[in-house]
């Protein structure tokens, strides 16, 4: 996984490197010291898609969870060249050009971050939920400073109401519920993550359960009934205590939030066949993030999903068992009607972009459409 830094700087300008052409010769005389006390407090930086740390003397650079770039900055910038996994999926032609321009806006990047930190510049400093932010003096810039930790999330809840913001890359945060995540019903609201779940004690057992409850691609709702159903005939649930949830999920290589259902069992056990923890989609993502090239695209997606469907493995050889792992799950207990009802609220209001309406009142996003034309319903 990619390493989260204590410190985060988030660089909001329209374009930074026309700020660096006008204080090149002042950045490169502040560069060696910035990019040396940035690794020695561990601060990252963010501009637009792309991320950056510095680790032994390396300067990491990354977009889209994958490395794009590495420079040893031990002796001085050297010319380097771009990862493969970059390479592999740019269609970029002048690579000199597009070297120099990152480079140029990353090292801008920890100059700023550097001049903050030790407040050797003029600005005016405002506070949000998780972050300071600076509105610098002298140039269109604004900066938010993030201190949360190295966990992959970081939780608030006040007055019925749940903020989180993802520490993975580029910080993301929502408050719920609002106007646009609402939530089922107005049962309390909980939330689960890695640091208050953890994996089923009995994983045989936990694959008994499943193992008839097909995989389906956008079926969430019925999925989760369908898991409560086998709970009640088979007579796991008066061992354990087993419960429908909806509400909204974010996983840590995701853009959006998504609304969403899954099981608790007994209050610690979060069950959800859409979030896996092995398969060749997560081998693509840790080859991404070493800058390891390996071919993507959303048809050879369905293709790794329709075999993983098919191979009808035990749950748990896929999917977690348990413990919400690279993701958070933000809801109420609830039943499959009150979720189903509020999703259509959320589309008939426009809060959920890239769903279009198909047929029998359903509804699918572009990947959900590609696999039901490719597969047929599964």
């Amino acid at each position: 996984m990619i390493e989260i830094c204590p410190i985060h700087y988030k660089i909001e300008i329209d374009e930074l490197l026309t700020f660096y052409e006008q204080n090149s010769k002042k950045i490169h005389l502040t560069l060696e010291e910035a990019l040396e006390n940035c690794q020695q407090k561990h601060i990252s930086i963010e501009y637009k898609n792309l991320y950056s740390f510095i680790k032994d003397h390396e300067v990491r650079i990354y977009s889209n969870n994958m490395l794009i770039y590495v420079n040893d900055i031990s002796e001085g910038f050297e010319p380097a060249s771009f990862t493969p996994a970059f390479l592999g999926a740019s269609q970029v032609k002048d690579i000199d050009a597009m070297e120099r321009s990152i480079l140029e806006v990353i090292t801008t990047g920890f100059v700023l971050a550097f001049l903050a930190e030790n407040k050797k510049m003029s600005y005016k400093k405002r506070h949000g939920t998780f972050y300071e932010i600076y509105e610098l003096k002298d140039a269109p810039i604004t900066m938010k400073r993030y201190e949360c930790g190295t966990d992959l999330f970081t939780v608030r809840e006040k007055w019925g109401k749940v903020s989180f913001v993802c520490n993975h890359i580029l910080r993301k945060s929502f408050s719920l519920p609002s106007n646009q995540y609402q939530m089922p019903n107005r049962n309390p609201i909980r939330v689960f993550r890695a640091e208050n779940t953890k994996d089923a004690e009995d994983i045989n057992e936990l694959n008994q359960l499943l193992t008839d409850i097909p995989e389906s691609i956008g079926k969430c709702y019925s999925t989760c009934s369908a898991i409560m159903k086998k709970a009640e005939e088979s007579g796991y649930a008066k061992r354990h205590k087993v419960e429908y949830y909806a509400g909204w999920t974010f996983l840590i290589y995701a853009d959006k939030i998504v609304h969403h259902a899954w099981i608790v069992i007994d209050d610690i056990h979060v069950i959800d066949m859409t979030m896996k923890k092995s398969g060749e989609m997560k081998e693509f993502l840790d080859s991404s993030e070493k800058g390891i090239y390996k071919p993507f695209s959303r048809e050879l997606l369905a293709e790794w999903t329709h075999k993983e469907i098919e191979e009808h493995a035990a749950y748990s050889k896929y999917h977690f068992c348990g413990k919400a792992e690279e993701c958070i799950y933000i809801g109420t207990k609830c039943t499959e009607e009150e979720a189903k009802e509020s999703f259509r609220t959320m589309l008939t209001r426009g809060n959920l972009p890239g769903y279009k309406y198909t047929s029998k009142n359903q509804y699918e996003n572009k990947f959900q459409t590609l696999y039901q034309k490719k597969y047929g319903g599964s």
